[in-house]
């Protein structure tokens, strides 16, 4: 496709479409204006595509066979002192287009545009920091690409095939039982440090599901019981936020580092199209450690007992506060707040805390046994 030029809105909202017979969709997105970060959740299976255009400085993401949500076609939103706006629309019968167009006295350098994979539904673009436009060659009016990593896969890993971890570790069988009855006895108090890490916060909701479920709001009310029921054992805790706070992702990493934390649980709650509300179960994530899977391991599986989540796999992924932290590390999906189960689980205080509970003991196991 041609990108030398960027149709105004106006013409983008006017062109006539057919439907593809089949079309993902753009189910949520925001620009965070004191991160300059535009943040996408899509359908599984979209793989952006980014260039920098100039005259006006503007930085476009396509998404390829995708369609908008009918009625949110046009849709623009407001930006700084440094960003006019950032702007929303159908491109064409295939593509869905993204625009975050500059000040007119601004631009940036388009090799320092970062694209993150959270997952295969979420996406981040951290804009660099801007510039005078006199600070800064002009580099013409031909689009300059933006690199973007593939999307982290999500395989479902059936129970006998879930990745094993790549430094040699031998976790128990999958169907061996797991045992509940006799509570575990309090660590050496003082002896353990653990970060727990709600995930989003302040204007960062997070995923949006059922209802209007934010994912900010689960997140902190689990994330506060696991501290609580931790602490009870003797466990020192840390939060990296301490409530509806807006924190990055390198401060929650650095605040690990610098409490010299033995271990980081980052609690989150998943999402996929609204569409597919069937999709339901957990997901725990380690990076590349055998002590990272372990501690994964061990609280999915107290996930599995505690609760009647659906088993979606221990999983090797590349997030951002599992891959940079030092320390063994995992990142715990609790469900959906856009599964029709998930969803309502999240709303029930009692099955929060069963969520809580099981975390905190899979903790514990892992701690035990190391």
């Amino acid at each position: 496709m041609k990108l030398s030029w960027l149709l105004p809105l106006t013409a983008i909202s006017i062109l006539g479409f057919c439907e593809s017979s089949w079309a993902a969709r753009l189910t949520y997105w925001k620009f965070n204006k004191p991160l300059s970060r535009l943040e996408l959740i899509t359908d599984e299976g979209i793989q952006p595509e980014a260039h920098f255009l100039s005259n006006p400085s503007r930085v476009i993401i396509d998404l390829p066979d995708t369609k908008l949500i009918k009625g949110k076609r046009k849709k623009t939103a407001r930006g700084t002192k440094f960003i006019r706006e950032v702007r929303v629309g159908q491109f064409d019968r295939n593509t869905a287009r993204m625009v975050i167009e500059l000040g007119s006295q601004y631009t940036l350098n388009p090799d320092n545009v970062e694209i993150r994979s959270f997952s295969p539904t979420r996406w981040f673009i951290q804009l660099p920091k801007v510039l005078p436009l006199d600070k800064i060659a002009d580099p013409g009016r031909e689009p300059i690409a933006i690199d973007v990593p593939e999307a982290e896969s999500s395989p479902s890993f059936p129970p006998s095939e879930r990745p094993m971890p790549s430094e040699g570790s031998t976790p128990s069988s999958p169907s061996s039982p797991f045992p509940t009855a006799t509570p575990l006895p309090p660590v050496k108090a003082g002896g353990v440090v653990v970060a727990i890490d709600p995930g989003h916060g302040g204007a960062d909701v997070g995923a949006v599901g059922i209802g209007g479920m934010q994912e900010k709001v689960v997140v902190w009310s689990v994330s506060q019981q696991v501290a609580e029921q931790l602490r009870r054992k003797g466990v020192r805790v840390v939060m990296t936020r301490s409530g509806d706070q807006e924190i990055d992702l390198e401060p929650r990493v650095s605040m690990a580092r610098r409490i010299g934390a033995d271990l980081f649980v980052s609690i989150h709650a998943n999402a996929i199209s609204m569409s597919r509300p069937d999709i339901n179960g957990l997901e725990t994530y380690y990076y590349g450690s055998s002590e990272g899977y372990r501690l994964a391991r061990a609280i999915h599986k107290r996930l599995l007992s505690g609760t009647s989540l659906k088993d979606r796999g221990v999983r090797q992924a590349r997030f951002y506060v599992i891959r940079r932290t030092s320390m063994p590390a995992t990142l715990v999906e609790t469900g959906f707040v856009t599964g029709a189960q998930d969803a309502a689980r999240f709303r029930s205080a009692a099955q929060r805390t069963k969520i809580a509970e099981a975390i905190a003991q899979g903790i514990l196991d892992y701690i035990q046994r190391r």
